[in-house]
């Protein structure tokens, strides 16, 4: 009886653990690295103090590479060049941030599946000669 209450336990137990890092979120937390492409999106400019949204396109790939959970840091390897980002977990997914003088970026890997890829969205705010602008853009990434 004792035996088949642990092998019982066991079985259990390996199958919780087998199925916890299937799990997206746990997929996520593994990856050291991101490729990711974003397309359709939404761009919005003020002219005084009114806002202009228009559709807007991106067709950008990027890659957060060398990510880094414990320090919070990552590569970011894009179109225009790399460098270093902070990155991020929440409950919500994976985050990562990037901060220049006109430029405040974020992207969130969210744990929700398309396939084999994961949802991203990418949302940019930019302040340029006084006028301000704000992109948010959709798409996915694959491990």
């Amino acid at each position: 009886m004792r035996i088949r209450f642990i092998l019982i336990t066991t079985i259990a137990l390996s199958t919780m653990l087998a199925y916890a890092k299937d799990d997206p979120m746990s997929q996520l937390l593994a990856a050291r690295s991101l490729k990711c492409h974003f397309g359709q999106g939404t761009s919005t400019t003020w002219t005084g103090s009114k806002p202009k949204t228009a559709t807007a396109r991106s067709d950008q790939d990027v890659h957060f590479d060398s990510i880094d959970f414990k320090n919070q840091s990552a590569r970011l390897i894009g179109n225009i060049g790399a460098g270093d980002i902070k990155v991020f977990a929440t409950e919500v997914g994976v985050s990562f941030t990037e901060s220049a003088p006109a430029v405040v970026d974020l992207t969130t890997v969210f744990p929700i599946k398309n396939g084999h890829d994961f949802i991203a969205v990418d949302t940019r705010h930019v302040m340029v000669s006084g006028a301000s602008m704000a992109e948010q853009y959709y798409g996915s990434c694959q491990i």
